[in-house]
């Protein structure tokens, strides 16, 4: 969890989520950041449920996260994506890596507008390696926000659960058999695999919307 700036208009959280499939961001914050959503008619498999046809709003935002780095990011709509998460104390990390600039770990509460996936996988963590390993406590870097992220477990601090939604849930493990920005398009559905949860070659039917 990294508290961001996006632009010059709204500091909100962004979920790192390597378990989930594609990235989300809240309608709400869409809202703020003046971006507009593009619905489609697409063929899902969501986490625990059969492929169907579903009504998808999508955004696209090319977001500056660093002086001179830029990402385009492809994002589902849904709100929210998890309850409003509470702030912990991490200051036994702070010792255990003196290398780390003060407040660089911190987590911070409030409401999660972005969760980025393994679609955006060049944003997420990366590192916690020699120096940036203690026991099952790790420091990885983020090439945003504070340029660090605590990963792992210590007695000496929190654990706390995720509070997803139930949408967001499902959403973390969705499968697309066809995505398109545009509902224009024409949706084909291939067969999806139900027990490899992975697209399958062959084309079972197609349609326009």
């Amino acid at each position: 969890m990294v508290k961001v700036r996006l632009g010059n208009k709204v500091e909100t959280l962004v979920f790192l989520d390597s378990g989930s499939t594609c990235s989300l961001i809240t309608h709400t914050l869409a809202n703020i950041l003046g971006l507009s959503g593009k619905p489609a008619k697409e063929w899902v498999q969501l986490a625990g449920k059969q492929p169907e046809l579903m009504d998808v709003v999508h955004y696209t935002y090319t977001w500056n996260y660093a002086p001179g780095r830029s990402k385009v990011l492809n994002l589902v709509g849904l709100d929210p994506i998890t309850a409003h998460p509470h702030p912990y104390n991490v200051n036994a990390a702070y010792k255990l890596f003196p290398h780390v600039p003060a407040g660089a770990l911190d987590r911070h509460g409030g409401e999660v507008g972005l969760l980025l996936g393994q679609d955006a996988a060049s944003l997420l963590p990366r590192g916690g390696e020699g120096r940036d390993t203690v026991g099952d406590l790790c420091v990885m870097r983020v090439p945003f926000g504070s340029g660090f992220v605590l990963g792992g477990t210590h007695p000496e601090i929190e654990a706390v659960r995720t509070p997803w939604s139930a949408h967001a849930q499902m959403w973390r493990g969705a499968v697309f058999a066809d995505r398109r920005i545009n509902h224009l398009t024409v949706v084909k559905k291939p067969s999806l695999c139900t027990c490899c949860v992975k697209t399958c070659n062959s084309i079972q039917g197609m349609e326009t919307f």
